[in-house]
């Protein structure tokens, strides 16, 4: 279970990557592990952001994250782990991970080191992409609704996935993606004209 620090944490670290203009975030999605947050941003050619969140040493050091570790550029473009400050130093982090503290008496979390930018081909980032939009996209709060351009981004980005990542897949993990998208376009409050054809 995971404990109140954590949770404030989390919420710390979805905030982080909303203010770098992350558009989309979400708390804990599923990729072989779970994900404490991820985002991706259409300013940044859709770059996607991963952070995990570590509150004691035995966390840091745990099975999961060493497994995750090696796995970064199948998780995100830019990994990094949140801690509170002072409890993990640079030299103790992946080489391919990031560093932010956050620091209680501010409120705010520093960036101690910049991750490396995992390159992602389309297989890897249709896989994380996947994960994310299956990630309960009707109980997280996961895009600013009541945002016109997010809202169109999202709904243009989504179409884009749907046209580019399909090709060459097996028709039934096609139609997941295909599935997926509806729900986002509904999500979105999207409406299907007579034609089958979905717009804002």
């Amino acid at each position: 279970m995971r404990s109140d620090l954590h949770k404030k944490l989390q919420y710390k670290g979805y905030n982080y990557l909303h203010n770098k203009s992350y558009w989309v975030g979400a708390e804990e999605i599923r990729m072989g592990d779970i994900i404490d947050v991820w985002g991706i941003s259409p300013s940044l050619n859709y770059t996607c952001a991963a952070i995990e969140v570590k509150v004691s040493r035995n966390d840091f050091h745990s099975f999961s994250q060493k497994c995750k570790n090696e796995r970064a550029g199948l998780i995100a473009n830019l990994c990094y782990i949140l801690c509170p400050k002072d409890l993990i130093q640079i030299e103790d982090v992946h080489k391919d991970w990031g560093l932010l503290w956050y620091n209680e008496k501010t409120d705010r979390i520093m960036n101690k080191k910049m991750p490396v930018f995992q390159d992602m081909d389309d297989k890897k980032k249709l896989i994380a992409l996947t994960d994310f939009l299956w990630s309960g996209i009707n109980t997280v709060k996961k895009v600013d609704r009541d945002s016109i351009i997010s809202k169109r981004k999202i709904f243009d980005f989504a179409s884009e996935l749907k046209v580019a990542y399909g090709k060459g897949l097996d028709e039934s993990y096609y139609k997941g993606i295909n599935d997926t998208v509806k729900n986002i376009w509904e999500f979105l409050g999207a409406k299907k004209d007579d034609r089958g054809v979905y717009s804002l």
